[in-house]
């Protein structure tokens, strides 16, 4: 089992001459895998939200290694 979450403030650029800042809540669960005694793999799914007084956006990807 893995897993991953985040929290804190991103500054994320809106456009060439914009930036603002978002609140990131961001939590996954994954698989892992022991290939060898030094080689692991993993596979993890992530959802969050990005949100300031003014957006809101939800989001959800993928991680593997």
């Amino acid at each position: 089992m893995s897993w991953q979450w985040q929290l804190g403030i991103k500054e994320i650029g809106l456009s060439s001459s914009e930036e603002d800042h978002f609140v990131d809540i961001t939590g996954g669960v994954g698989v892992g895998y022991d290939l060898h005694s030094d080689v692991n793999a993993y596979a993890l799914l992530n959802a969050g939200v990005w949100a300031n007084l003014a957006n809101f956006e939800p989001f959800c990807n993928q991680k593997g290694g």
